[in-house]
Parts: C-alpha cells; structure tokens; sequence
C-alpha cells in the first residue's frame, strides 16, 4: 500500500534537497493530493479578502505549480496563464494568477531556491520553467546533446568535475546568450553545435547563461548516470557472450 506524503514536513523535505525543485519526482497519488491541497489554499486566497499564506502553504502552491508546468510544457506566458487558471477551476479572472504567481516566487525566495529576475524585474513563468527543467521532454532533447558529447568528446570515459564539462557549458553559455540578450521568450529553442541540431528549453539555457557553474554539475551528474547506463548495456553483452560459450 502507497503511502502519501504531502504534509508540511514532507514539503519542507522536497524544498530542502532539490535546488530545482521540478527534480523531485512524486508518485500519481501523491501529485493528486498536493494539486488538491494547492487548490484549496488558492480558493481560500481569492475569496477571503486580506487572506495571508504561511510558508508551508506557499510552498506547497509552488510545488503543485512547477509540476503543472513540468507536466504540460509551456510556451508562451499567456499558455502558463491560461493552464493555470484552468487547473485551480478558474476562467480568465485577472486576479487569479497574480495570486498564485506572487505565493510561488515568494515559496521559491523564502527558501533561498533560484528565483530568476533580469534588469531588476521578476520573472515569474522563467522562475518556474527554470524549476520545471526537469519535463520528460526537455530531459531528453539534453540527454540526446549530451549522449553525443560523453560520446563524441569525452570517448566514452567519464571522470567526476572533468573541467572539461564546465568548458562544454561556457561554449553553450556563448550560444545560448545572444537568445537571452534579445529577450526570446520561447520555451523551446533550437541550436546547432557542430553540425547537428538540438532543442533547449528555456530553464535549460536560462540555467547554463545565468548559473553555469551550476550547470556544470547537473550535466556532470547527468553523464555520470550516462556513463553508467553505457557501461551496464556493454557489461550485459559481455555476459551474454558469456553464457553462450
């Protein structure tokens, strides 16, 4: 039988061990209890005039909007607007989403969590696509680039903090910035590097421009499993080849 977590020590331990918090993985029943919970905190927030969060409650409208985020895809804010206001049970009401965008930045500062702002301006829906990098779509257009670069540039080998992976993400960090410069605002983005093209999703590139020696690390520990998966796939043939003499 599934046990389901999502009381406020539950929330507090996600916060704590995922600096981006879309890498935390919940199961169906536990994702369906925190949207649930997420709702009727927002309703209570739109209904009941001068209504103040706790940080628990914040945290846990944070989490349910990530995974909403995670889960869909988003490309435009006008799409997270409209996906959001859809999800809570509300139509176009203007006061909704303010609401809910200002309780998950606040989540996301409160825990010293990467809240992305640009020229002194928040920036709500890439605060939470920066967060939600961890969609099964955007996972695999990075694991794709970086299969070909365990392959094709590290030769199948792999060492833990290889300089030469923060030196992969300040030549990506290179093509990535014109994008941002120009203010692009679309959720996926094609690049070739070399001669083959790969999609970034905005979290992605807005990680590696603004915190590339973060990047670093998380595509080190991505290799990491790459290399393993790499290594159990030859180790299984070799078996096989085994039993079969």
């Amino acid at each position: 039988m599934e046990v389901v977590e999502c009381g406020d020590t539950f929330i507090e331990k996600v916060f704590a061990n995922n600096p981006l918090l879309g890498n935390y993985i919940f199961s169906e029943q536990n994702l369906t209890t925190l949207h649930n919970k997420a709702k009727k905190i927002i309703d209570t927030l739109v209904t009941t005039i001068g209504y103040k969060l706790s940080k628990e409650q914040k945290m846990t409208v944070a989490l349910s909007v990530i995974n909403y985020a995670k889960k869909t895809g988003i490309l435009v804010l006008e799409h997270l607007q409209i996906l959001l206001q859809k999800q809570y049970g509300y139509r176009s009401e203007n006061r909704v989403y303010p609401k809910i965008m200002t309780a998950t930045y606040d989540a996301i500062m409160d825990n010293n969590r990467w809240a992305f702002a640009l020229h002194g301006r928040i920036q709500y829906k890439s605060t939470v696509m920066i967060h939600a990098m961890g969609s099964i779509r955007s996972w695999m257009h990075l694991c794709d680039f970086l299969s070909d670069f365990y392959q094709n540039n590290l030769g199948c080998h792999y060492v833990e903090d290889d300089p030469y992976v923060l030196s992969m993400v300040m030549f990506m960090r290179g093509i990535f910035y014109a994008s941002e410069a120009l203010g692009e605002d679309e959720n996926y983005e094609e690049f070739t590097v070399g001669s083959k093209p790969y999609c970034f999703q905005e979290g992605i590139r807005k990680l590696v421009v603004y915190r590339p020696n973060y990047a670093a690390k998380v595509f080190d520990r991505m290799l990491k499993r790459i290399h393993g998966y790499m290594n159990s796939d030859v180790q299984s043939s070799e078996e096989v080849r085994g039993f079969s003499r």
